[in-house]
């Protein structure tokens, strides 16, 4: 099986995801101007993080974030290629999506481009837990292998290494591949079509799960 990541790896969903947050913001009198990346640096990529880095109340921003994104009738682009890495992932095992987005807007995102059929399911923002409680749960209730994480952000690579599997992070998202180097990313893929052959090498170098 193969865990990615949605935001800044299949959706490019950064200037909506940041049009989420200069709105969550408001609604709590932050009248700074937002980076143009406000997720560039964050240890955890996701709007409690960046809340609590802007010294708001991270858990109304979470809420006002996320009821935008789920209300919104704009849906982010598919990274071009992306559709083609799932779907040719889907064939070699289950897809799963591990995301601290809202699940409806993922779902929504699935459907508009038709990769849902790829997707085994989705794990999202909506189930309790960090992402290294939810990947130790996947490992444990898996029947097969978990080939490797992909994901832009270092708490994904990080997640993956606290729980001993192989991660990927993509030059394309959030957060810069040096960074995602500096904290362990087994690898980095620079194109999508890059991304298929490095899953293609974890595939046949994965144990199999007694």
């Amino acid at each position: 099986m193969f865990v990615f990541d949605f935001d800044g790896v299949i959706a490019n969903s950064l200037d909506l995801c940041t049009e989420a947050c200069i709105r969550a913001a408001r609604q709590q009198d932050y009248v700074i101007q937002m980076p143009a990346n406000p997720f560039a640096d964050l240890e955890h990529v996701n709007f409690e993080a960046l809340a609590a880095n802007l010294d708001l109340d991270s858990k109304k921003f979470g809420k006002d974030a996320c009821d935008f994104l789920e209300n919104s009738n704009r849906i982010a682009p598919i990274f071009s290629g992306m559709r083609c890495v799932l779907s040719q992932a889907a064939t070699k095992g289950l897809v799963y999506i591990l995301s601290a987005s809202p699940g409806r807007t993922i779902k929504q995102f699935l459907q508009y481009d038709q990769c849902d059929e790829f997707i085994y399911k989705v794990v999202s923002r909506d189930l309790p837990g960090d992402k290294v409680t939810k990947l130790s749960l996947l490992q444990a209730q898996s029947h097969s292998p978990i080939f490797c994480t992909v994901g832009d952000g270092t708490s994904d690579i990080s997640a993956a290494k606290q729980v001993g599997i192989p991660s990927i992070g993509v030059a394309w998202g959030w957060q810069e591949p040096d960074l995602l180097r500096s904290v362990g990313a087994d690898y980095i893929a620079n194109t999508p079509e890059e991304m298929t052959q490095i899953l293609n090498l974890l595939i046949d170098a994965a144990p199999e799960k007694p």
